[in-house]
């Protein structure tokens, strides 16, 4: 790359004179985080006492969605408006109290889950809209509560059977568990880990950030 840019020259600033397009070896939309603990989003509903008839869990990666089985909505719905907005309050309440202190894992206490959204309810609890909001971060096909998880944790790699982690309680069914496999991608776009990345040679990372500063401002390097 060095060899390119000498040809094309650079202005007073050092920025080369013409676009110059880096084609590597390690080139990714997206970023990429370890994570050592599995979670199971069924084991979390059983846990803390939720009917699995009226809530049910669609978890993908370090993300989730938890349906209200509504009545009105959901085919064969049988959870009243008014139960709908206590269930919604008790699993945020419950995914918001979700903490991990096991010193093998954590350094301290650590909230498993990063970000929390609610489907926005009508005023009138009577508005045919009720159930059926969006908002910037909740879609139409959304679950009632979404959740997205810390780095470090992920509904997928759930072992089967299940393996207990070190120095936590033996439990048949555990929300918690060692995971079968250990890196992901998809947790919040805006930690640094998660851009899209470039990796490049040592001798050419001087001359990258001068072609990144112009070109390449909305992606982060490594």
């Amino acid at each position: 790359m060095q060899r390119v840019i000498d040809a094309v020259g650079t202005d007073g600033n050092g920025v080369p004179n013409s676009s110059i397009s880096v084609v590597s070896d390690h080139v990714s939309d997206h970023g990429f985080d370890p994570f050592q603990t599995a979670v199971n989003a069924n084991a979390f509903l059983t846990a803390n006492g939720f009917d699995t008839t009226k809530v049910r869990a669609v978890a993908s990666g370090p993300a989730v969605n938890f349906y209200i089985n509504l009545a009105g909505r959901e085919p064969g719905g049988t959870v009243t408006r008014m139960e709908y907005l206590a269930l919604q309050q008790q699993l945020f309440n419950a995914l918001q109290n979700v903490t991990d202190t096991n010193p093998n894992y954590t350094n301290g206490s650590t909230t498993v889950f990063d970000k929390i959204y609610t489907r926005p309810v009508p005023a009138d609890i009577n508005d045919p809209q009720f159930g059926r909001m969006t908002n910037e971060f909740i879609g139409q096909d959304s679950g009632d509560v979404f959740a997205m998880m810390s780095t470090g944790y992920n509904f997928d790699g759930v072992q089967r059977p299940v393996v207990i982690r070190k120095d936590h309680p033996v439990v048949a069914n555990p929300v918690l568990s060692v995971s079968n496999f250990y890196g992901a991608h998809g947790y919040d776009p805006n930690i640094l880990n998660m851009s899209g990345s470039l990796s490049l040679p040592v001798r050419t990372l001087a001359a990258a950030r001068c072609f990144r500063s112009r070109r390449l401002t909305s992606r982060q390097q490594s």
